[in-house]
């Protein structure tokens, strides 16, 4: 594909005709190649494993439909369309994962034994422990430990609005709750207490959260972003959770 068909400004321009009912057949197939083309990008980041329950032409379709539906709530002033719709696109992925493979009882038996090996060896170390250490401690394969962390991440994301400075809209962040291994239903419905509580976080701390959660960057990059150690990377998110889920259990 043209890099300059990817171009925000050409983008947003197709966008805008879209909903005016002035696409050609041309454009409109152009606009799809975009669209297919950042959902294949945001698939690449969700790094969903290899599984006969997931095709990713799926899943493409998927986030191509659900493009094509923010596109109604799109204008100008909203800037570049590709970013605005990226939660959408994300949320719907998702959705669908959640659907199609909910999380079974052997995979929250091991996400609930590597929880507690992990609080166990980072109050040890003073540093989040890697799939390998656990594996090592656990004697649980690590290709067991990342599949079952993974189900319950795609499980258990919350999409949160967060007000980010200067925005007006503010940002979506979408953050990963610790999940209970013998809860069989998670509630979406984020409750007015866990929106205030990151509203008083700082600006730091949420931004840290956006690095590790919305923009997939690892640990030891954002503690390079933020001249700090890893394991005090460590300790701010995860005080951010405990916050979190303590205004959960206020609602």
């Amino acid at each position: 594909m043209s890099a300059d068909l990817r171009q925000p400004e050409v983008v947003n321009s197709l966008v805008a005709k879209r909903c005016e009912g002035r696409l050609t057949r041309e454009e409109e197939a152009h606009l799809v190649f975009v669209v297919q083309d950042r959902v294949d990008w945001i698939l690449s980041q969700l790094r969903v494993p290899q599984s006969e329950m997931f095709d990713r032409e799926d899943l493409i379709s998927i986030g191509v439909c659900a493009a094509f539906d923010r596109m109604d709530h799109w204008s100008e002033d909203k800037g570049d369309f590709l970013t605005f719709s990226y939660f959408r696109i994300h949320g719907s992925i998702i959705d669908y994962m959640r659907k199609m493979d909910p999380v079974p009882r052997a995979a929250r038996a091991i996400i609930g034994s590597v929880r507690k090996e992990s609080r166990r060896l980072e109050q040890a170390n003073g540093e989040e422990p890697s799939v390998s250490q656990l594996s090592e401690s656990t004697g649980i394969a690590a290709e067991d430990i990342r599949n079952a962390e993974y189900m319950a991440n795609a499980r258990t994301r919350y999409s949160l609005n967060m007000v980010m400075g200067d925005s007006e809209e503010g940002a979506e962040l979408l953050v990963i709750l610790p999940g209970d291994e013998d809860e069989d239903d998670c509630d979406d419905m984020l409750t007015p207490e866990m929106i205030a509580a990151i509203g008083k976080m700082p600006k730091r701390d949420q931004l840290i959260l956006q690095d590790f959660y919305v923009r997939d960057i690892p640990q030891r990059d954002i503690a390079l972003r933020y001249e700090l150690t890893e394991a005090r990377i460590s300790q701010i998110r995860q005080k951010c959770i405990r916050q979190l889920s303590r205004a959960a259990g206020q609602g």
